[in-house]
């Protein structure tokens, strides 16, 4: 529970009081990277890392300090780069992540009248994130920017979802993989644009693990 409650806090997550019955939902759309079109570096290279978080454009630190190191930890093993590393690297090659969390107009309000009608009205909120990758070669060739969007749902109360989404277990859980599969997505754009400038290969890790199943109550 403590973990869940610094997730949501840390991140800044949804714009309404989460419950402890709340659902947590990671949309469909973007999934991991198909095995078939997944590539990886040749020789993979070490690589300045700068990641910020942010919440509708803005800094936000405590979001950065907890996002940072599982989105360095879900980069690592797609093979793209070898290590990430807080300072200038060897040959001078950068990469930037602006990782931007837009919630949903008019939560707030859904989640008063949620409350007013003791979750009997009940509530479907989706935070958006768009995800800015960056990548700066050692070459000094141009800069390759690729974006990717995802979205991450909460649900309480009675409210009827055709499809809402993978269920997670809890917000770290929906968090973690909302971050892993961004990350997959984003580095395999990167290395796949002819401007990356380092030979590359088919294949890569494996797909992301199925979310564990959450308990029903």
């Amino acid at each position: 529970m403590k973990l869940l409650k610094w997730a949501l806090a840390a991140l800044g997550l949804f714009a309404v009081t989460v419950p402890v019955h709340a659902k947590f939902y990671v949309n469909r759309d973007l999934g991991d990277v198909k095995p078939e079109n997944q590539v990886q570096a040749v020789t993979p290279k070490p690589v300045q890392i700068i990641f910020n978080f942010q919440t509708s454009g803005a800094a936000n630190n405590r979001a950065t300090k907890y996002a940072k190191p599982i989105m360095i930890e879900a980069m690592k093993p797609r093979a793209i780069f070898a290590d990430f590393v807080e300072v200038p690297a060897k040959d001078g090659a950068l990469l930037s992540i602006d990782f931007n969390n837009i919630p949903e107009k008019g939560a707030g309000g859904k989640g008063f009248a949620t409350g007013l009608t003791f979750g009997l009205k009940g509530l479907f909120v989706t935070d958006f994130y768009e995800v800015t990758f960056k990548y700066v070669p050692a070459n000094g060739a141009p800069t390759v920017t690729k974006v990717i969007k995802h979205a991450l749902h909460l649900k309480m109360g009675k409210k009827d979802v055709a499809d809402p989404g993978i269920q997670m277990k809890n917000a770290d859980e929906a968090v973690r993989m909302v971050i892993a599969q961004v990350a997959a997505h984003g580095l395999n754009e990167l290395a796949k644009d002819a401007a990356f400038g380092q030979p590359i290969a088919p294949g890569g890790p494996a797909t992301l693990p199925p979310p564990a199943k959450a308990k029903k109550k």
